[in-house]
């Protein structure tokens, strides 16, 4: 199921060049940053820069702990 949904011409502009940089769609780029705010408000075991490392391939992915798999 879709939503549509009015953003800020900020947040599109932005998300469209982020998601350039991570071979990510539009939607897909906004999408993980909503996962991630999602992670980060519910005070979960996050660290964002654990997140960044595992996706750029810098970090195993088995390393991250059970709330950073799920952001990732």
């Amino acid at each position: 199921m879709s939503t549509a949904v009015k953003l800020s011409d900020e947040l599109t502009s932005a998300a469209r060049a982020e998601s350039e940089v991570w071979s990510r769609s539009m939607t897909q780029q906004i999408e993980h940053w909503a996962r991630i705010g999602r992670a980060v408000e519910r005070g979960g075991d996050v660290r964002l820069d654990r997140v960044r490392e595992a996706l750029e391939a810098r970090l195993p992915f088995d390393d991250l702990g059970a709330d950073e798999r799920l952001v990732v």
